[in-house]
């Protein structure tokens, strides 16, 4: 068509018919403009099919990084529940009046020392806030998985300083003595040597501390960590909204 347009304007011009020139330039003009129209619309076209892929893509990583953070969360949940539980039990035995030392003591060794170790399934995500490209996701789900990552960091941060903070009373603990175990059931000469009525009282003073602070704090802890499966499940309902088949 802009052949036919060029051809017919220059005959016009070898003609003298500038009149009819004017309009074939114009008209070729038209024809240049609307190619270059539609081939930028065409290029908008495959651009925004490459971002929606992109996007879905996204949408479905940070999906599979939401469901192994609620399973690490629910396992942690189940962990502390148990050393809550065990610690619940040793404070009951102080209800039964009189009740032999070794009971008390035999009860609070049973509480779990284990410090709920976690980590969060969440490279995508980072990796989208860290460089800029929840641009490309839903504002909505990049405000809500932002500020879900805050949460977590938060969270993480405050956890891993009371850890810091009750860990420094077990340590304690540990230099009374407390790490020998049953180890010293076959070596009667180390424990008449390190057999210390005064220090066998402060070792368990302070494990009675260590395990009261503890508990406090996962009390604290596991509230939170079932607020952070509620943002979790709103996330993926959010997403899973996002996600075509």
């Amino acid at each position: 068509m802009i052949k036919i347009f060029r051809k017919n304007r220059q005959n016009s011009l070898t003609e003298g018919k500038i009149g009819n020139y004017i309009k074939y330039a114009i008209g070729e003009t038209v024809l240049v403009v609307i190619g270059i129209l539609i081939a930028l619309q065409i290029n908008n076209y495959n651009e925004e099919r490459k971002l929606h892929k992109l996007r879905q893509d996204y949408y479905k990583q940070i999906l599979v990084n939401l469901k192994d953070d609620n399973k690490d969360v629910e396992k942690v949940i189940k962990r502390i529940d148990s050393s809550i539980t065990n610690y619940n039990i040793y404070t009951e035995t102080f209800k039964e009046p009189n009740l032999p030392v070794v009971v008390i003591i035999q009860n609070l060794i049973k509480i779990r020392n284990d410090n709920h170790p976690f980590e969060f399934q969440n490279a995508t995500i980072k990796s989208l806030i860290s460089n800029g490209e929840t641009k490309l996701l839903d504002p909505d789900i990049a405000n809500y998985l932002t500020n879900y990552n805050t949460s977590k960091e938060v969270l993480k941060t405050t956890f891993q300083t009371y850890k810091n903070s009750y860990f420094a009373i077990f340590k304690e603990v540990l230099m009374d003595g407390y790490g020998f175990g049953s180890r010293l059931s076959n070596q009667k000469e180390l424990l008449r040597v390190i057999s210390n009525q005064q220090r066998e009282q402060q070792m368990y003073i302070k494990l009675d501390a260590y395990h009261l602070y503890k508990s406090e704090n996962e009390k604290w802890f596991i509230k939170s960590l079932r607020g952070l499966l509620k943002e979790i499940d709103n996330a993926i309902i959010l997403i899973t909204n996002k996600i075509e088949e």
